[in-house]
C-alpha cells in the first residue's frame, strides 16, 4: 500500500513528467492523466468481507499502482 503518497501532489508531479520528459514522447498526456485521475480518485476495493472506498494514496490493487508510486 502506498497510502502515504498524497494523490493531489502525485498527480501534479505526473503532469510535469508527462509534459517535459523525453520518456513520455508520443504519450497522449491528457488521456493518460484523465485515466490516472479516475483510478486514483474512485478506487473501491474489497478487504475480507467488507468493501472500502480509498480516500487518499495510490489506488490499491490497480495495474498502474507500482509505476505511479
Amino acid at each position: 500500500m502506498y497510502t502515504n503518497i498524497d494523490t493531489t501532489y502525485a498527480l501534479t508531479m505526473l503532469v510535469g513528467f508527462l509534459c517535459t520528459s523525453p520518456l513520455a514522447t508520443g504519450v497522449q498526456a491528457d488521456a493518460c492523466l484523465d485515466a490516472i485521475c479516475i483510478i486514483m480518485h474512485h478506487n473501491i476495493f474489497r478487504f475480507g468481507a467488507s468493501v472500502w472506498v480509498q480516500k487518499n494514496g495510490t489506488a490499491m490493487g490497480t495495474p498502474p499502482a507500482l509505476a505511479y508510486a
